[in-house]
C-alpha cells in the first residue's frame, strides 16, 4: 500500500524526523529555494534552526502531523491484513513424496533427477 503526501518535500519533508536540520531545506543542490526564505533562520553557527521558525511550526501542524496521523492510520488498518495472509501463506510441509521448487511463479515437482522438472 502506498501512502503520498500530497505536497512537496521542499515545503516540509515528511520523510524526515521532526529533529532533523532539514526538515525544511533551504537549499537543494546549491540552489536556493525561494519558498523557504525566511522559514528558517540560522543560529550563530551557521546551523540551521528549523524547530525555533513559527512557520516551520505552522508547516508541522498543517502538513507534517496530518500526513504522519493517516501514515500510521494505514498500518492500523493493514496490520491485520498481513497477519491474515501470513497465517494463509504459511509453510506447510509437503504431504508429497518430492519437494516443490517454486520460481518465476510456477510450481515445478522435483523428480529423482533435478534436471527433470514436470509443471504443475
Amino acid at each position: 500500500m502506498l501512502v503520498a503526501a500530497a505536497f512537496s518535500r521542499l515545503l516540509i519533508d515528511p520523510n524526515r524526523p521532526l529533529a532533523s536540520d532539514t526538515l525544511v531545506r533551504c537549499d537543494a543542490g546549491g540552489e536556493a529555494i525561494a519558498l523557504n526564505a525566511g522559514a528558517v533562520a540560522q543560529d550563530a553557527e551557521g546551523q540551521w534552526d528549523v524547530s525555533a521558525a513559527p512557520e516551520v511550526r505552522r508547516r508541522v501542524a498543517e502538513y507534517w502531523v496530518p500526513f504522519h496521523l493517516c501514515l500510521g492510520a494505514v498500518k492500523a488498518a493493514v496490520r491485520p491484513v498481513k497477519s491474515v495472509l501470513k497465517k494463509l501463506c504459511a509453510h506447510r510441509p509437503s504431504k508429497e513424496a518430492h519437494a516443490r521448487v517454486v520460481h518465476d511463479g510456477k510450481q515445478h515437482r522435483v523428480g529423482a533427477a533435478s534436471s527433470q522438472h514436470s509443471s504443475r
